[in-house]
């Protein structure tokens, strides 16, 4: 057991074995990460921003080993500042969105957005709920790379999903007769269809015993109760 995990154990009230209890808040985004630090009675001990960078990312693993934080809480758990945390050894839980959002009325009548005191909000929460929360854990290589593999494959989904409604607008304008002409805009038959006849003037060619020739020469078999 680490000396963050005995830290994270402990009693609000008391103090841990290496000094006084204290937990951090962080609020990320994409440029700017809001921190607060608070003591184990709720008052805020130091707030800070930092930037999105390798450095900013430095800067606050070390200013929060300096707090000799028990336990960091963010919103989300995955990302490079959660990795940095994990990587510098720190506790990390994590709060999700709708929670905070939920929690908002507790700290401020106003209950709007406000990164500096989200992040106030999350230290706290984190202050008084740390037994109702589970520490991320440090995932091993092979779960790392399964989440790469699932993210490139939601990358590749939405790519193709782009680039099919692109292609279904252009031959909209350009060559609507191909639009809807087989099952799949984008299978295999409609694509060997655009290659072989990518405009109006080639498919202009086609007669119906001509097209059934096509299609018997690329060995279109699906059912279909359409002539050619």
């Amino acid at each position: 057991m680490t000396s963050s995990d005995t830290a994270s154990d402990a009693t609000p009230g008391t103090t841990a074995p290496d000094g006084p209890l204290r937990w951090a808040g962080v609020d990320w985004s994409w440029t700017d990460h809001a921190v607060c630090v608070i003591d184990e009675t709720g008052a805020a001990i130091e707030r800070f921003t930092v930037r999105h960078t390798a450095t900013g990312l430095a800067r606050l693993v070390t200013l929060l080993h300096r707090h000799n934080i028990a336990g960091v809480a963010i919103e989300r758990g995955d990302g490079p500042v959660v990795q940095a945390l994990l990587d510098a050894g720190l506790t990390v839980f994590v709060i999700a969105s709708r929670q905070v959002t939920a929690l908002r009325s507790r700290y401020s009548t106003a209950g709007n957005k406000d990164d500096r005191r989200d992040a106030y909000l999350l230290a706290d929460v984190l202050r008084t709920d740390r037994r109702r929360l589970t520490p991320l854990t440090v995932d091993t290589p092979a779960t790392l790379g399964l989440r790469m593999l699932i993210r490139a494959r939601a990358d590749l989904v939405k790519a193709r999903v782009a680039v099919h409604n692109q292609l279904r607008a252009h031959l909209l304008t350009a060559h609507p007769g191909a639009v809807g002409l087989f099952h799949q805009l984008d299978g295999k038959i409609s694509l060997a269809f655009l290659t072989r006849f990518p405009t109006p003037r080639h498919a202009r060619w086609l007669s119906g015993r001509r097209l059934a020739a096509w299609l018997a020469a690329a060995h279109y078999t699906r059912a279909n109760t359409r002539t050619p």
